[in-house]
């Protein structure tokens, strides 16, 4: 079968491929504490790799990447953004 000669396993989430862990973009989430969205956009800014799982087609990344991202990195917001306070009036 095809299929067993490329993918060895699947365990607790974790996806083998050609003898390199995978998690997909769920589990990565789950397991850095950050909603999927701030996975994918780290995704979409080249900032932590992946690649489509043949068998699936799911986006998966690899767990020395997902454990050795650094969050920060991505997202949040810019030093300075918002709301501007309007001075303090002073009141005699």
């Amino acid at each position: 079968m095809m299929r067993d000669l490329h993918r060895s396993a699947i365990l607790g989430g974790m996806i083998v491929i050609d003898g390199e862990n995978y998690l997909p973009i769920n589990k990565v989430a789950a397991r850095r504490g950050v909603p999927e969205s701030t996975v994918r956009s780290a995704i979409h800014r080249g900032v932590l790799a992946s690649v489509k799982d043949p068998d699936v087609g799911c986006r998966v990344i690899k767990v020395t990447d997902a454990d050795t991202w650094i969050i920060g990195t991505v997202g949040g917001k810019r030093p300075g953004a918002g709301r501007k306070k309007s001075p303090a009036t002073e009141e005699e």
